[in-house]
């Protein structure tokens, strides 16, 4: 399974872990690679979460608790969305 939310971040599985969440970046050299990762144990909603904590920490537009719920509502509506077209692999 790999589900790839948006340009950084996607959700995939292993043998050991079914819900990964990881970062991904550009090097100066133009090749992709592995920011960060984070394991979030066997539920895909724990990933969805995390994914939602990290994408508001990098927004400077979120500084109130409105603006938090919009962010959560918007991203989830685009996941639902996403999952319900079968956008992954």
């Amino acid at each position: 399974m790999q589900i790839q939310l948006d340009k950084q971040y996607f959700v995939t599985s292993d043998r050991y872990n079914p819900a990964i969440l990881f970062k991904i970046g550009v090097n100066s050299k133009g090749k992709t690679f592995i920011v960060k990762r984070w394991y979030c144990g066997r539920k895909l909603s724990a990933a969805l979460a995390e994914y939602i904590k990290q994408t508001a920490n990098d927004s400077d537009e979120i500084k109130t608790m409105q603006a938090y719920a919009a962010h959560v509502d918007h991203t989830e509506q685009r996941i639902a969305k996403l999952l319900k077209e079968g956008g992954f692999e």
